[in-house]
């Protein structure tokens, strides 16, 4: 087909595959603006492969003036029935990869999967999502966001976790997990976290607090500071995992602990979690609205 000429089809074309070769460099293999049909079915792979060169693979162009309707220039959509008796299955409405690598020269390759530009209108959406979640990096990368970022609604901007319902409260003198205090890890990751502990020792021996995770390789380094006797507080470093501090609220009154600190998860993923346990003996009590906030950062 030469450039520039339309092809009038007619109403169907139906085909198991469509190879489209071209050589042209820097025009595209199928230009759907030239190319008129009512539908065209491929029940196989529509394969278009480029000659080296600038340029698109496929355009699908849509330049008429005076539309008077809503209009997509290129629609996707998956309505297929599966069989997950086997396995979990996947369906996709459209699956955009850039896999392409640098072959020679020194100059920076970048790839990018999908690219959305909107100009012109009284309103541009470069991306608008209708319904379902949205889940960024579920691989590996990070989310930049070059511009004013605003929200109608609650962002989750990390974890957030706290004790709900009533207070905990326990005897153990071993650490124990506070209820409401946890936050899901995934591997290979870097996270700084924030405890917020309003406590009472039920006597002067005091409490101690601690940080976990639940699965190995996971490594821990913070501070924990609060609390102490009566108008004094001290300061702690946790570089262990399930390891007790030194006791806080020596006082026997209510008090705070803060921990701070970056928690590096290991090959697996877990669940970070915040304990506490009474010194000799009595209560420990971490009070509702304790919290625990993490964001990972790496």
């Amino acid at each position: 087909m030469p450039d520039g000429n339309y092809v009038n089809i007619g109403q169907n074309i139906l085909c198991d595959d469509l190879l489209v070769t071209k050589a042209i460099q820097g025009s595209p293999l199928v230009n759907v603006g030239a190319l008129t049909a009512t539908q065209i079915t491929v029940n196989g792979n529509l394969t278009a492969t480029n000659a080296v060169g600038g340029g698109d693979c496929v355009d699908a162009l849509f330049t008429a003036t005076g539309q008077t309707g809503n209009f997509a220039a290129l629609f996707a959509q998956n309505s297929g029935s599966f069989d997950t008796t086997a396995a979990p299955l996947t369906a996709y409405g459209v699956w955009a990869r850039a896999f392409a690598s640098r072959s020679a020269g020194a100059n920076t390759l970048t790839d990018i999967a999908v690219f959305a530009d909107a100009v012109n209108g009284q309103a541009n959406f470069a991306l608008v999502t209708s319904r379902g979640d949205v889940v960024l990096n579920q691989a590996s990368g990070q989310t930049t966001v070059n511009g004013p970022f605003a929200a109608t609604n609650t962002v989750n901007l990390g974890t957030f976790a706290r004790v709900t319902g009533s207070n905990f409260v326990t005897s153990s003198t071993s650490l124990v997990d506070v209820t409401g205090l946890t936050a899901a890890l995934v591997a290979n990751a870097v996270y700084q976290f924030t405890a917020i502990l309003s406590i009472n020792s039920s006597t002067v021996a005091g409490m101690t607090a601690g940080v976990q995770f639940s699965a190995a390789g996971a490594a821990v380094e913070a501070q924990a500071q609060g609390t102490l006797a009566a108008g004094g507080a001290q300061a702690v470093r946790v570089s262990a995992l399930n390891t007790a501090t030194a006791a806080f609220d020596t006082a026997g009154t209510d008090g705070g602990i803060e921990i701070n600190g970056i928690l590096t998860t290991g090959v697996n993923a877990g669940n970070l979690t915040i304990r506490v346990a009474k010194v000799t003996s009595g209560n420990a009590t971490v009070f509702q609205q304790s919290y625990l906030s993490v964001q990972r950062v790496a």
